[in-house]
């Protein structure tokens, strides 16, 4: 298979993740709509989807324009911001058990939007392109700024889900053991991935795969909502669950012929046909 190919299955895979990501949101909102946590996880997960569309899109071309590049990196810090911003709502409000105060909210909204904004123009990106394969981009003047409104919420989500479950006792300390798990796992990954590994393995490789690590707080938190019932979630989820099995069992097929396809050249128009489909 040839690595265009590779990057083309690791791209099917980030949509099938987002798409999974806003299945589960359904569920989280559905279920209480009037509920503070279950709408700011919701919506979390929906920036969280859209994030994770701009892994390996780029690469799926042969020779993607500069112009593609570079808004898909802008798509991923202005989508990336606002996730980031939600998860540290719902986690402030986890702590707190009861939503926090308006004007934090405001505050804290108002923060992750102009950062989520400012990611859209070339004071945070300037440019993104690739030389042989290889990535380069040259950050804007307000990166820094928009750097610490993306890594200060992760911090404060991972502390105030610890001081949660540092005080808890019982299942209420096993379930946010699973979902702290999970974050202190994606966080370090991405930032290996991002600042790390690009030094020995090149940034077309490690930066996308960045993307596919938010599968790890994701699967957590999925465990705990569904399995260990962190949010109830039981009947939204027999009613919309049908639905998204059906949508993954549907999918896997197509992606496997699609893939062999790929992999045996029989006929461009198939797999462009399932390519839409």
């Amino acid at each position: 298979m040839a690595k265009n190919d590779w990057y083309l299955l690791s791209f099917i895979l980030t949509v099938v993740a987002a798409c999974f990501l806003w299945g589960l949101a359904i569920i989280v909102y559905r279920n209480n709509k009037k509920e503070y946590l279950n709408r700011t996880l919701a919506l979390a997960m929906v920036f969280m989807g859209l994030w994770i569309l701009s892994g390996f899109i780029d690469r799926i071309f042969e020779n993607p324009s500069d112009i593609f590049v570079l808004w898909t990196f802008r798509w991923a810090y202005a989508t990336g911001t606002m996730a980031c911003t939600l998860l540290f709502l719902f986690a402030l409000a986890l702590y707190l058990d009861s939503p926090p105060k308006k004007w934090l909210v405001y505050a804290a909204l108002g923060v992750g939007t102009a950062s989520s904004l400012l990611s859209l123009s070339p004071y945070v990106v300037r440019s993104a392109s690739y030389h042989d394969n290889v990535l380069q981009s040259q950050n804007g003047t307000l990166y820094p700024i928009v750097s610490i409104f993306i890594i200060l919420p992760l911090l404060c989500s991972i502390y105030f889900i610890y001081a949660k479950w540092h005080r808890s006792t019982g299942i209420d300390r096993a379930k946010t053991t699973v979902v702290l798990l999970g974050i202190s796992v994606f966080f370090p990954f991405v930032a290996l991935c991002i600042f790390i590994f690009p030094h020995f393995v090149g940034n077309d490789i490690s930066v996308s795969y960045a993307f596919l690590g938010s599968v790890i707080p994701v699967a957590a938190t999925s465990y705990a909502i569904i399995r260990m019932r962190i949010l109830d979630v039981r009947i939204i989820l027999r009613r919309t669950g049908v639905f998204i099995l059906g949508t993954i069992v549907v999918s896997i097929p197509i992606i496997m012929l699609f893939l062999l396809f790929r992999i045996l050249n029989l006929n461009p128009f198939i797999e462009n046909a399932l390519t839409l489909i």
